[in-house]
């Protein structure tokens, strides 16, 4: 289960994005619109729809579960400088927007460097990046940078991470779609009720309506082919922006 809140930029600032990952069947995912005080589900048929505008979709910021693949290992290749295995995953679920992706797994990290997005028609559509990992507790490993380029538009969105904290001591109820506005105040007391975060997080909902119509922290994004290492993971709070160009 991941939870996403946004606090920057200012035109998402208190929104947020619950997701319940499973393996075969449609995830379940919802969407909380600060000034509205509504927790919207997401269909599964919007998965493959941008999130928020930008190049990532729904799909991509679902936790990775080992049987959502089918995993087939191409060759071994450095990527700037990292051993890496370069592995195809085959979607097993429905209503995915890829055909097909193609990952380069760091062999001493067991963590992604690179994905290739493919999409339905076969045509390679967007590329992530993932950069400057850092390790805490002295084993999980996460990236400090993920840009995601579309390669049909141009655009890329630039997703950056900071103040990783593990062990913080959450549970299973903060992770429910009744738990999403609480989270929002735990952010406002956060940022000590600022009130020009308060004034953008009202603004933030009618934003979020119009994207919602069109297309459809707590974020564990350890990435990894599972098929080949399976590492543990822990509960992890952090801070993140988003840029879009």
């Amino acid at each position: 289960r991941t939870l996403a809140v946004f606090d920057t930029p200012a035109d998402l600032a208190g929104t947020s994005v619950l997701t319940w990952s499973h393996a075969l069947k449609p995830d379940d995912q919802w969407l909380y619109l600060p000034s509205l005080k509504r927790t919207k589900r997401i269909a599964s048929k919007n998965k493959a729809a941008a999130f928020i505008g930008s190049e990532f979709a729904f799909e991509d910021l679902s936790a990775w579960e080992v049987k959502k693949f089918r995993y087939r290992w191409i060759k071994d290749e450095k990527l700037d400088g990292n051993d890496c295995l370069v592995v195809e995953n085959l979607p097993n679920y429905e209503e995915s927007g890829y055909s097909r992706q193609v990952e380069w797994v760091d062999r001493n990290l067991y963590q992604p460097r690179r994905i290739d997005y493919y999409n339905l028609d076969g045509v390679l559509m967007k590329t992530m990046h993932f950069r400057n990992y850092k390790q805490y507790l002295g084993k999980h490993w996460r990236p400090g940078e993920q840009l995601m380029e579309n390669h049909l538009t141009g655009k890329s969105t630039r997703l950056t991470w900071h103040d990783w904290r593990f062990k913080t001591g959450l549970k299973n109820v903060d992770f429910t779609p009744d738990a999403m506005g609480r989270a929002l105040h735990r952010q406002l007391a956060r940022h000590g009720q600022d009130p020009a975060l308060a004034r953008a997080m009202r603004q933030s909902g009618r934003a979020f309506e119009r994207v919602h119509r069109i297309g459809g922290c707590e974020v564990d994004h350890a990435r990894r082919s599972a098929c080949l290492q399976a590492m543990p993971t822990s509960p992890g709070r952090q801070e993140h922006n988003i840029e879009h160009t």
